[in-house]
């Protein structure tokens, strides 16, 4: 059985996905969502957190990078060493010590600007 607030968030996701189409949303298949909570049958959930997390499991969140490592990857930072472990604010350690820098000088590269929606300087 999977944590409620796991089902929800993923069930969540699920209508984010369809939208108003619900008609090819897993869960319409199985007409969870159009009968009334007091029709509803513990079977019922039980199917929903089926359906809910097979979905899930065949769509994944999307992961994205961190600021940090996509500016190291468009080439506006680099990574130095510095020998001191970093903890974050969660307590998790950082598993290489490295510190990003990042060129304040350099201009944003057009294609980047503009996909940020970033305009140019006036002159």
């Amino acid at each position: 059985m999977a944590d409620f607030q796991e089902v929800c968030k993923h069930l969540k996701r699920m209508c984010e996905r369809y939208g108003d189409n619900c008609i090819k949303c897993p869960l319409e298949d199985k007409d969870f969502c159009s009968l009334s909570a007091g029709d509803r049958t513990a079977e019922t959930y039980k199917k929903a957190e089926e359906i809910v997390m097979s979905w899930a499991a065949e769509h994944p969140e999307p992961v994205y990078p961190t600021w940090g490592e996509w500016l190291i990857s468009i080439g506006a930072a680099r990574k130095i060493p510095t020998d001191i472990p970093f903890e974050l604010h969660d307590g998790r350690i950082v598993d290489s010590p490295w510190e990003t820098v990042v060129d304040i000088n350099t201009p944003i590269p057009a294609d980047i600007a503009q996909k940020l929606g970033i305009e140019p300087k006036e002159e």
